[in-house]
């Protein structure tokens, strides 16, 4: 697992962060934006749900407009599997 900081002597690990985009390069922006967590990411709903599944991320980035997924539905596929992220849809 990965640390960062420190509070009270305790180290946190770093939040986890899922970015979900079809385009390559909104993901690689996002990804220098937000180097300090820890970061997955996935080019479509069906790759982010696989991942989301299994790594539990603390907060998702999914573009509202992709091929096959919309990111509507990637995120209510997401909620069906008891997930509870924090969710930002990005247009």
């Amino acid at each position: 697992m990965t640390m960062t900081g420190c509070r009270g002597g305790v180290s946190l690990p770093k939040k986890k962060i899922l970015i979900v985009d079809d385009q390559h390069g909104v993901r690689a922006l996002l990804k220098l934006a937000l180097k300090k967590y820890d970061l997955k990411e996935a080019v479509n709903g069906q790759e982010a749900i696989k991942i989301a599944e299994n790594w539990q991320p603390d907060l998702i980035l999914v573009d509202l407009k992709m091929p096959d997924m919309s990111g509507l539905d990637t995120i209510s596929a997401i909620y069906k599997l008891n997930l509870n992220p924090r969710i930002v849809l990005m247009t």
